[in-house]
């Protein structure tokens, strides 16, 4: 995930503020990464804010874990309702795109959501991957993702991925390394 200032790998001193970071290895892969997108999908989320427990979520934004329909929430937090134009809310349940990829050069395939400050790039990389009517597979480029600082209406300074987004054509060695991902 992208660390700032308060996150528990820049406390401890494993990671900076704008540095890439995976919990599960440790990896800190620093500011700035080339990925390969082998998928890509949405899905919402529902975390308790006192608590950061996952209460409740959604791999396709239609039905949550229980198959109930996310327009009926239970929680009542759906992730599409903003209210109306004189009573606007942000609705609890976070939307994300997220994307399967691999780090270029890496064998191993991880998930890389784009939720609340970093949606906005994760649109643009979707437009990136789909926009491109000369090579309709997501898996023909690769997407340098770099960080960003900006601040928020409180003057609060933080860090999100940067939608200026940096495409490449892939090499024929790389291509021939991605495509057993397609064949399972």
């Amino acid at each position: 995930y992208l660390i700032n200032a308060l996150s528990e790998p820049a406390a401890s001193g494993l990671a900076k503020p704008g540095d890439f970071y995976c919990k599960q290895t440790g990896e800190n892969f620093g500011s700035e990464i080339e990925v390969v997108i082998l998928n890509i999908g949405e899905s919402a989320s529902f975390i308790d804010k006192a608590s950061s427990q996952l209460i409740c979520y959604s791999t396709n934004l239609k039905t949550n874990k229980d198959g109930q329909a996310c327009h009926k929430c239970p929680h009542d937090v759906y992730w599409a309702d903003w209210g109306t134009k004189d009573a606007h809310k942000v609705p609890e349940c976070k939307a994300s795109i997220d994307f399967v990829l691999l780090l270029k050069g890496d064998k191993t395939p991880m998930v890389f959501s784009f939720r609340k400050t970093s949606y906005k790039a994760g649109q643009a990389l979707v437009n990136l991957v789909a926009g491109n009517p000369v090579k309709p597979l997501p898996f023909g480029e690769s997407y340098v993702l770099t960080t960003v600082q900006d601040k928020n209406d409180a003057g609060q300074k933080y860090f999100t991925v940067n939608n200026q987004i940096k495409k490449q054509a892939l090499g024929k060695e790389t291509m021939e390394a991605i495509i057993p991902y397609f064949k399972m």
